[in-house]
């Protein structure tokens, strides 16, 4: 952990591989490599407006296990670009981010 006063902290998480992921390896009939990026993982929302400030063309999805959640019915209306429920695939993230980026 990373943390200066007035600035925030910092957090790395490593988390365990399963040794492949769908998005690199080679196709098969399953998976269909769709792409590789960055993708950032974050609670609140009152994170997309800052990101929105700094980068009006940021591209970002909402995800959450409450059906009655308001910003899973109005996405748009707070600055997302996509929704995805819980929970998900690996697929189901694959083939909204492929729709995201082409768009």
């Amino acid at each position: 952990m990373e943390s200066e006063p007035g600035k925030g902290a910092l957090f790395s998480i490593y988390l365990p591989s399963a040794g492949k992921s769908p998005l690199v390896e080679k196709p098969t009939e399953a998976t269909t490599p769709l792409g590789q990026g960055e993708i950032l993982v974050m609670d609140g929302e009152e994170a997309i407006g800052h990101l929105r400030q700094i980068d009006p063309q940021v591209k970002a999805v909402v995800s959450s296990g409450y059906a009655n959640d308001p910003i899973m019915a109005r996405f748009s209306e707070y600055g997302f670009c996509g929704v995805v429920p819980k929970p998900f695939s690996l697929q189901d993230l694959s083939e909204l981010l492929q729709i995201i980026l082409n768009s």
